[in-house]
């Protein structure tokens, strides 16, 4: 394990060890020259010995005492520098270009040294500000995306019951029937696309002043409303071609006091209605059944094609769709998930040799 100590406690000891390098360096040395001094060396170069000057070792003795100081202090200090400061400042650029390069999960060694240390653990909360920052700025730009694609999602159905209605329209006005019958149609067929027009600018706004990706709406409809919305939507040659749809709703729904969240119609039931009108060979059956518990149970069965184990897996999934689909892969999803704010989902399976899908949605009841 590293002993990490700080800059301060670091140079203490060095000049601790440069002190006692530099007296036990002297001492010996002083030692040598004091036995030169005496032995034959000094004899040889001072004839009278004791009573000349002897400058030679004095002038050694004070170089000794002033150079192996400095010889120390220079040399130690360099060593120092280089193990203890150089090598950490070069490890600290390296963590910093790390950032600038945007290696954010490498992980950083700590040093040796507390000051260092200190700076470190600062920029590894940088890095980790800057991980979840890139993190949330791809989940911003993720669900954006997603929001888009809901959004184009959210118009297809009723810009196509308008296509289908408007085509009505033109044939009916091209129509050799009595006056009184074409205004009659004519009056029934621009209700229904003036309906079509308030939900795409409804879904408009919604989209436009919620910035989540699924919508929020407290607006309410009654299941009886939802039936009759459906078969003026749906219950007409352009929209359905040569299939049929047929809708069965219980009685206890008659009474007109069973609600339940608009976006449900929106994001899910018509959903589930194009997806069977697409698979379908020849009949679509919708069912809205009623449950004990003020519950509405909801499915759309189609004669067509069976759902594969792997479908009814996976068809929930973002993007996941059939071979045969020409579809963005994203309805059953978002259907999904809208439920899952009322604490339901929707269910995939096969039944007596036909395709069924269908969620269960406690309603709210209100006595008219």
């Amino acid at each position: 394990m590293v002993n990490v100590e700080s800059i301060k406690k670091k140079i203490q000891k060095l000049n601790i060890l440069i002190i006692l390098v530099s007296i036990l360096t002297i001492f010996l040395l002083q030692i040598i020259l004091n036995r030169i001094e005496f032995s034959k060396i000094g004899h040889y170069l001072y004839p009278d010995f004791w009573e000349e000057t002897h400058y030679l070792f004095m002038i050694t003795s004070t170089l000794i005492n002033i150079c192996v100081p400095l010889f120390f202090i220079y040399f130690l200090t360099r060593y120092f520098y280089k193990k203890e400061i150089l090598n950490n400042i070069i490890h600290m650029n390296n963590i910093i270009q790390g950032l600038k390069d945007k290696d954010l999960n490498k992980k950083i060694e700590k040093t040796n040294i507390k000051e260092f240390n200190d700076i470190i653990s600062e920029i590894e909360e940088i890095q980790d500000f800057l991980r979840s920052n890139i993190k949330e700025q791809l989940t911003i730009q993720n669900n954006f995306k997603r929001k888009l694609e809901v959004f184009e999602h959210d118009l297809k159905t009723p810009l196509t019951v308008l296509q289908g209605h408007t085509e009505l329209l033109r044939k009916i006005n091209e129509s050799k029937l009595p006056d009184e019958i074409i205004r009659e149609k004519i009056s029934k067929e621009s209700e229904i696309i003036s309906n079509s027009l308030y939900r795409v600018n409804d879904q408009i706004k919604i989209h436009i002043n919620n910035i989540n990706m699924l919508p929020e709406n407290t607006d309410l409809i009654n299941i009886k409303d939802i039936v009759e919305i459906l078969n003026k939507n749906y219950n007409n040659e352009y929209i359905l071609k040569s299939k049929v749809m047929n809708i069965n709703m219980d009685d206890e729904f008659l009474s007109s006091k069973y609600f339940i969240n608009s976006q449900i119609l929106y994001h899910v039931i018509d959903n589930l209605i194009n997806n069977a009108l697409k698979y379908s060979d020849k009949i679509v059956y919708v069912k809205l059944q009623y449950i004990p518990t003020n519950s509405l149970k909801f499915s759309v069965i189609n004669d067509g094609k069976l759902f594969s184990s792997e479908e009814i897996n996976s068809a929930k999934e973002w993007g996941v769709k059939s071979k045969e689909s020409n579809g963005s892969g994203i309805g059953l999803y978002f259907a999904s998930e809208v439920l899952k704010q009322f604490d339901s989902d929707v269910f995939i399976n096969n039944e007596d040799g036909k395709a069924v899908v269908s969620f269960v949605i406690n309603t709210e009841v209100i006595k008219t």
